[in-house]
């Protein structure tokens, strides 16, 4: 079954001709438990050695028609990406042209995630080349791309992930059939509004580039390029560096009519009242022109409720002046909001304000 004399390493024969072809014909079988067999005798033959029939079966049962043959069969090419970057991305543009969204999805999840930072500007340019599989699997993905955990390159880290979001919104954000595990993932990522990058990584100091980047994604009208932007500018908030480039950005996305976006941008405000209460305030008031009641009530409830727990001392009295000036939006917004549990000792001023007014008041 094997040349044992020219095994590399002393681990992993080389396999000779009649091994080779015995698995060919284990791979070409109808019977499921014979393609199993082959995957087991392939996991094992993994080596230099035998890097082409490995690849040549695994790419093969890849393609087949149950999906646990499928995902076997990339997830043991997976495993040879580490020792061949080249003949992998080979097999990553063969499969990824693949009809099948499952066959895309494994090999985003198991091959695509594998390759060196070198790799990414082939990516890139398949993609700007109008590939649309390649987008889908890079929109796949689980990662960060760029330095390790421990690597101090900052600005890499931003500008490399940044970009993949300009080029492909993660599949969270996407409807893109996926396998039964990932599918469930989504669900939980979406519903627990979890950014897939993880907290252990700096927070970015935006340079030109990367504002510029920031602006494309919030100029565009696709709810996941924005929902991105939002992530990106959450991320950003904490430094000074950034505030004033973020809240101009934050306070535009505020503006768009869909729900998920402007609540976000309006808790991105919210958390910049304590170090920026007076951009706030000039947001807010800008923002309170709007006439949704639905918006005017998430208005009231995440910047006016905390601006005057902040400094009730300071805000009301700007309250006061516009409800009786008149605005119905601010008397509106007042009523709504849960201040009376928060200010306590201006719980009578402000009722009465109200019960004063109550002919400008408006259901949100």
């Amino acid at each position: 079954m094997c040349q044992t004399p020219q095994s590399e390493g002393g681990s992993r024969p080389v396999l000779g001709e009649a091994a080779r072809e015995a698995l060919r014909r284990l791979a070409a079988s109808r019977a499921i438990g014979d393609r199993r067999e082959c995957l087991r005798r392939l996991w094992w033959a993994a080596s230099p050695g035998n890097a082409d029939i490995v690849f040549e079966l695994l790419e093969l049962l890849a393609r087949d028609a149950r999906q646990e043959i499928r995902w076997g069969a990339v997830d043991g090419l997976s495993d040879l990406v580490r020792r061949d970057h080249e003949g992998c991305w080979s097999v990553i543009q063969r499969l990824g042209s693949s009809r099948s969204a499952d066959v895309r999805a494994a090999v985003a999840v198991k091959l695509l995630r594998q390759l060196p930072d070198s790799y990414f500007p082939l990516i890139r340019e398949r993609i700007l080349a109008g590939d649309w599989q390649m987008r889908e699997m890079l929109g796949l993905r689980e990662w960060n791309w760029g330095p390790a955990r421990d690597a101090p390159e900052r600005a890499e880290w931003t500008a490399r992930n940044l970009e993949m979001d300009v080029l492909a919104p993660p599949y969270w954000l996407l409807e893109i059939p996926l396998p039964p595990d990932l599918a469930a993932k989504r669900a939980r990522n979406r519903i627990g509004r979890m950014h897939p990058y993880e907290c252990w990584h700096p927070r970015p100091r935006f340079n030109a580039a990367e504002r510029e980047a920031l602006r494309y994604l919030a100029a565009s009208r696709r709810f996941a390029r924005r929902y991105l932007c939002l992530e990106w500018l959450r991320e950003g908030q904490y430094l000074a560096q950034n505030a004033r480039f973020v809240l101009d950005l934050t306070e535009e996305l505020a503006t768009d009519p869909r729900d998920d976006i402007y609540a976000l941008a309006l808790y991105i405000l919210e958390c910049a009242i304590e170090p920026y209460p007076e951009r706030v305030w000039g947001a807010f008031e800008r923002l309170s022109t709007s006439s949704r009641p639905a918006f005017l009530g998430c208005l009231a409830a995440f910047l006016l409720e905390h601006l005057l727990g902040f400094d009730c001392e300071k805000y009301l009295p700007r309250v006061r002046a516009q409800i009786e000036a008149g605005s119905w939006r601010m008397a509106s917004m007042l009523a709504s909001s849960w201040i009376l549990d928060t200010a306590k000792e201006h719980a009578d001023e402000i009722m009465e304000l109200l019960l004063e007014h109550r002919a400008l008041l408006r259901p949100l």
